[in-house]
């Protein structure tokens, strides 16, 4: 069973306020609960904040993917927080553009008429 994170991490996680071992721990706490609940986004969003570098850019992928492949439309509001940290958005960017090209190089090659995904509105 998983302990509950201290409620300064769950209210205010920033990543000045939580460091060195306890932040691997938030971190591997916050993985186990959302590998254990997939669904639950807290986590996941909780992970996005306080996480930085290659960890960052792995989280934040899977969890843009997941939101425009299921047409969250609030998917950028949700995210917008994590803008004020330049690195980030310059990450956020790059998956979104990333991910505009994907789709683009689909739609090119589905000369059988095969739908593509309606996410794509979300990026353009």
């Amino acid at each position: 069973m998983i302990n509950f994170l201290p409620a300064k991490v769950a209210t205010d996680a920033y990543p000045g306020d939580i460091k060195g071992d306890s932040l691997e721990k938030t971190v591997s706490d916050l993985e186990a609960f959302a590998k254990e609940f997939p669904r639950a986004l807290v986590p996941q969003r909780i992970l996005l904040t306080i996480t930085t570098g290659e960890k960052f850019d792995a989280l934040i992928k899977k969890y843009l993917h997941r939101g425009l492949k299921k047409n969250i439309p609030s998917l950028f509001v949700d995210i917008k927080p994590l803008y004020k940290d330049d690195a980030k958005r310059e990450r956020i960017q790059y998956i979104v553009e990333d991910y505009r090209v994907e789709l683009e190089a689909k739609k090119a090659s589905n000369a059988d008429g095969e739908r593509v995904p309606f996410s794509s509105l979300h990026i353009f």
